[in-house]
């Protein structure tokens, strides 16, 4: 066989073939690892900046900034699946119940905002659990402002923080491993 007949064969597309679709498969795992190191990296930014604001809260006597919103993004439930193969169950379930527990609290000062909003002044910056509404029945406006104190309160208590555990050190690791090693 000589070089012409060798160019011109189907084993030479065959291998150049096999050579390009493994080329592309070795691009395709490197953009899938870059991809899981990434959204590794933002779960961890979202934990923290969500552990720092309801401790900010605390010391405020659970007094939460309108314009702080404790999860801006929330990019564990739509990549959990990316995790599956590198976290136990019992760290995805932690890092599920804080995603869960910190969504709830944001909503409910979302929903203690929007009453304040509508109540007082539409410019204040900041949601304390005390929010009065105006009523003819006095009882409704203390029930209210006990009950939400009440409901941040045991919310913000029931938030495990996570920044600092097995689980989070998990995901430090895989946003740290190379494209070969995930």
């Amino acid at each position: 066989m000589n070089l012409n007949d060798f160019l011109n064969s189907n084993l030479l597309q065959t291998i150049a073939t096999i050579l390009a679709a493994f080329i592309a498969y070795l691009i395709y795992l490197g953009q899938r690892a870059d991809y899981k190191r990434g959204v590794a990296k933002s779960i961890l930014q979202e934990i923290r900046y969500a552990e720092k604001q309801i401790k900010i809260a605390k010391e405020r006597n659970n007094i939460f900034l309108i314009s702080n919103t404790l999860l801006p993004t929330n990019n564990w439930y739509s990549n959990v699946n990316l995790f599956i193969n590198d976290l136990e169950e019992t760290d995805r379930d932690s890092i599920s119940d804080f995603y869960s527990k910190v969504t709830f609290l944001d909503k409910s000062i979302g929903k203690i905002a929007e009453v304040k909003a509508k109540t007082l002044n539409p410019i204040s910056t900041m949601v304390t659990p005390t929010v009065s509404i105006p009523s003819n029945n006095p009882i409704n406006a203390v029930q209210f402002q006990l009950g939400a104190e009440v409901a941040l309160q045991e919310i913000t208590d029931q938030v495990e923080f996570l920044y600092n555990t097995p689980a989070a050190n998990k995901l430090r690791e895989l946003s740290k491993r190379k494209w070969y090693q995930l």
